[in-house]
C-alpha cells in the first residue's frame, strides 16, 4: 500500500540485500511514473537506522530506499548508514525523486553512483505545489555522477532545503551540497575539503573545522 502510514520500530541490517534478485539488491520502493506507482504516504523512522541497503541498477531511474515520492509523502527520522547504490537517473539513498514531499530529519553514509541528478541523500527534488522540502538533514556519503552531482541533493527544481549539510566526497559536474539549485536554500553548509568542491548551486561553504565543535555553533546557523 503505497499510500499508507509506516514506522520502523528497530534497526534493519540490509546487508542481504546484496544478494536480492540476482544481485540487483533492494527493488525501490515506489517507481518513476504515475501516482499509482509512487510513494504518496508517510515513513517514520523513530530515529532507528537501515544499515548495509545494496541496490545495483545501472539501467534504472529512480533509485534509492525510495524510487519516488510524490503528493505530499512525508520521511522523518530515519538513518542509513553505509549503503552502497547504482542507478543512472535521479539516484539518491534516501529518495531517487522527490515530488511535493518532505523529508526531515534523516541522513545517510555509504557510497552512491549514477550517470544525472546524483545526491548523497536525494537524487531530485521537485517541486510544482510549493510544499517540497528537506529539512534538518545530513549525508556523509560519496557521491559520483556524470551531471547535477551533490553532497546532500543532485538537483533542487523550486524546492527548499534547510538546515542541513554534506561532508561526503562528490565526482562530477555539480557542488558541495547541490548540484543544481532553482529553488531556496536557507541555513545549509557543505565542507569545502572533504567533498573536493569549493563550489555549491546553494549553500555555505566551510571549511572542515569550520563545522566542528564550538566553531559550528558560530558557524551554521541552526
Amino acid at each position: 500500500d503505497l499510500s499508507a502510514h509506516y514506522e520502523l520500530v528497530n534497526d534493519i541490517d540490509a546487508s542481504d540485500t546484496s544478494n536480492w534478485n540476482g544481485g540487483s539488491g533492494f527493488d525501490p520502493i515506489g517507481e518513476y511514473g504515475a501516482s499509482d506507482v509512487t510513494f504518496t504516504g508517510s515513513f517514520d523512522g523513530n530515529g532507528y537506522t537501515i544499515s548495509g541497503l545494496y541496490i545495483y541498477r545501472n539501467s534504472t531511474n529512480a533509485i534509492g530506499l525510495f524510487g519516488m515520492t510524490r503528493d505530499g509523502a512525508e520521511i522523518t527520522q530515519v538513518g542509513l548508514e553505509n549503503v552502497d547504490i547504482t542507478g543512472e537517473d535521479y539516484v539518491g539513498p534516501l529518495v531517487g525523486y522527490h515530488q511535493n514531499s518532505t523529508v526531515t530529519e534523516a541522513y545517510a553514509t555509504g557510497t552512491i553512483s549514477g550517470d544525472y541528478r546524483v545526491g548523497g541523500l536525494i537524487g531530485e527534488i521537485y517541486d510544482s505545489t510549493g510544499d517540497s522540502e528537506v529539512s534538518m538533514s545530513y549525508a556523509t556519503a560519496n557521491v559520483t555522477g556524470n551531471n547535477q552531482v551533490g553532497g546532500l541533493v543532485g538537483s533542487n527544481y523550486g524546492g527548499e532545503v534547510t538546515n542541513s549539510f554534506a561532508t561526503g566526497y562528490v565526482s562530477g559536474s555539480g557542488g558541495g551540497l547541490l548540484g543544481y539549485n532553482s529553488g531556496t536554500v536557507t541555513d545549509s553548509y557543505w565542507d569545502t575539503e572533504t567533498t573536493g568542491q569549493s563550489f555549491s548551486n546553494g549553500g555555505t561553504g566551510l571549511t572542515t573545522d569550520e563545522m566542528k565543535g564550538d566553531a559550528a555553533k558560530t558557524n551554521m546557523n541552526f
